[in-house]
């Protein structure tokens, strides 16, 4: 004969508009005195009968508002309940569909994927089918020059059995690199099927307490002591509120699943004179896969550009005194091997690049009168462009015409550049508003772009496309063609939020990554009374369509390596992130 809610002292208000009622129709009886139940006391949430009610104990400790009619209470709790059948009804239609929404994006996923792993196994078979071609034609050459020549067939026997092995080689270098974008291609399918699993079980779960919520109010709906004993600790029980939010989590997970799994895509290009493949273009999260500590003596080290094999590294210059000498070191990444390679009392290293297999080029900074010289009437900067061999043999210095225009103070001498599809170095003299196309075998300028004198140049990325990132002092990233003619502009973001001076390409998507000023200083700085930095900021993605994307950047970031991997320069470490695909 007992209730089990204290809510029922606030029903008064839902019954005031209820017309008393005899107790008709309840067959309830009282376990105590067997006479049938008629009303409840809020107080004591109990249901009483008319000797209930009455008894001294009873009427001493009850006041006459604390005892209500039994039917009110029931059609008050029978209403609350058919309130939290039709929500629960109505949630679990809900969770089905979120299950049928997952099944497609599971197909359309699967769908996609699939698409991707066809683009790249046809890509590398074609890549193949080039390198039997190219085979066949130099074994032909051989025999066309043994009749020319009349060499022995024993010696055009042996060429063509170095050919042979030469091919050989490449292949498998082929079979081996498309093992390991399928591989990439797996591990993302792997991850794609353990969210679809996970997401499938929450929903099943979500769903299956929904139906048994509605399935146990349907069962004490009809009955009337049932209602009144077990409604009030059904409707404490009833967490239907979790099940909104685990019905909201799934759906918000489901659609950054769908949205990660289509930006996914088969990359191919060229960068440094080597071609790269892989699988990208997603937002993912940067994990750290290698650290180098740097030599003691490397005082504010700064990167200055690399591969995925080695990396420049040189001391800041800080103009202190006139033979303040200079020291630049290369990392290899791979090995953590670090050497110097030059020093220098007048001159920085700022970027570098390969220039095909076998030369590097580099852009420098230069102190001292020696670096201006007149050719033709024109001032040019010499000393600013140094190609060197890969043993770090200067082999010759190209120079450039010093870009004389209103900018307030001192010229910079100082040269940004980059290496292009074709061998062509682009550079430019830093914070000045002219590209230059020059020729590496003899240094001549084949080409210029022009901006106008508000903008001046920062960085400059050669893509695998063949066009040219050059990132101005303007709030914008510029592409240029191979030809010097602008393609388009990046465009700030929608909350206008931009600085190109923290951008760095990814040669081979052609994906920008940057991030706000003076949070990309590396997390071993300390402020004033402050602990040490985040190793995470907050950073921006943009695609060559122009769409941006939120994504969060190793602090201290400066390089994307061909392979994709960001290279982070935190206090006397060298960092090394890889992304990974995660929703």
């Amino acid at each position: 004969m007992a209730s089990k809610s204290k809510a029922d002292r606030h029903d008064r208000d839902d019954t005031d508009r209820l017309s008393k009622r005899k107790c008709q129709g309840i067959t309830w009886s009282c376990d105590v005195h067997g006479e049938p139940v008629k009303f409840y006391s809020t107080e004591s949430e109990i249901a009483l009968c008319n000797s209930c009610a009455s008894s001294t104990e009873m009427f001493n400790n009850q006041n006459e508002d604390q005892l209500r009619n039994i039917e009110e209470v029931i059609i008050v709790r029978r209403k609350r309940l058919n309130d939290k059948l039709q929500k629960t009804e109505e949630l679990e239609r809900e969770l089905m569909a979120v299950e049928a929404e997952i099944k497609s994006t599971e197909i359309s996923a699967k769908k996609h994927l699939q698409t991707v792993s066809d683009r790249l196994t046809a890509s590398f078979a074609e890549s193949r089918k080039v390198l039997e071609k190219a085979k066949n034609a130099a074994i032909k050459l051989l025999k066309e020059r043994m009749k020319w020549r009349k060499e022995t067939d024993e010696k055009v026997g042996e060429e063509i059995k170095t050919r042979n092995a030469q091919m050989e080689q490449e292949h498998r270098v082929s079979e081996q690199r498309e093992s390991n974008v399928l591989s990439e291609l797996q591990n993302i399918g792997e991850i794609v099927c353990k969210n679809i699993k996970d997401l499938t079980y929450k929903t099943q779960h979500a769903r299956h307490t929904a139906k048994n919520m509605a399935s146990t109010i349907t069962r004490i709906i009809h009955q009337d002591k049932s209602l009144v004993i077990e409604a009030p600790g059904v409707i404490a029980s009833i967490d239907e509120n979790q099940c909104v939010d685990d019905h909201r989590d799934v759906t918000e997970r489901l659609g950054r699943l769908q949205r990660e799994v289509d930006k996914v895509d088969f990359f191919v290009g060229t960068a440094g004179g080597r071609e790269y493949a892989r699988i990208d273009g997603y937002v993912g999260e940067w994990e750290l896969v290698r650290t180098i500590t740097l030599p003691s003596t490397l005082d504010d080290p700064l990167l200055c550009g690399g591969d995925d094999d080695k990396i420049c590294v040189h001391e800041r210059y800080t103009g202190y005194c006139d033979d303040e000498s200079i020291t630049t070191y290369v990392t290899n990444i791979n090995t953590g091997k670090i050497e110097k390679i030059i020093e220098d009392n007048c001159k920085e290293i700022v970027s570098c690049a390969a220039l095909g297999n076998d030369l590097i080029v580099c852009g420098n900074y230069r102190w001292g009168d020696e670096i201006m010289y007149k050719k033709d009437m024109i001032t040019m900067l010499g000393g600013l462009i140094t190609i060197y061999d890969k043993q770090w043999n200067k082999i010759r210095d190209i120079s450039i015409p010093n870009c004389d225009n209103d900018f307030p103070g001192d010229p910079w001498n100082e040269v940004v550049l980059d290496v292009d599809r074709n061998g062509m170095i682009i550079a430019a003299q830093y914070n000045q508003p002219k590209v230059y196309f020059i020729n590496p075998h003899d240094g001549g300028i084949e080409n210029t772009f022009a901006f106008d004198w508000s903008k001046g140049v920062l960085g400059i990325d050669a893509l695998s496309s063949g066009n040219i990132a050059v990132r101005t002092g303007s709030d914008k990233v510029t592409i240029i063609s191979e030809k010097g003619q602008e393609v388009f502009a990046f465009p700030r973001d929608h909350s206008g939020w931009f600085i190109p001076a923290f951008c760095a390409f990814d040669k081979i998507t052609e994906i920008a990554y940057f991030g706000p000023d003076g949070l990309s200083e590396p997390s071993a700085e300390v402020g004033d009374g402050e602990g040490p930095r985040d190793a995470i900021i907050q950073g921006k993605m943009l695609d060559k369509s122009g769409k941006y994307s939120d994504i969060q950047l190793p602090r201290g970031w400066r390089l994307v390596t061909p392979s994709g991997n960001l290279i982070s320069c935190d206090g006397d470490k060298l960092v090394v992130y890889k992304k990974k695909f995660t929703v």
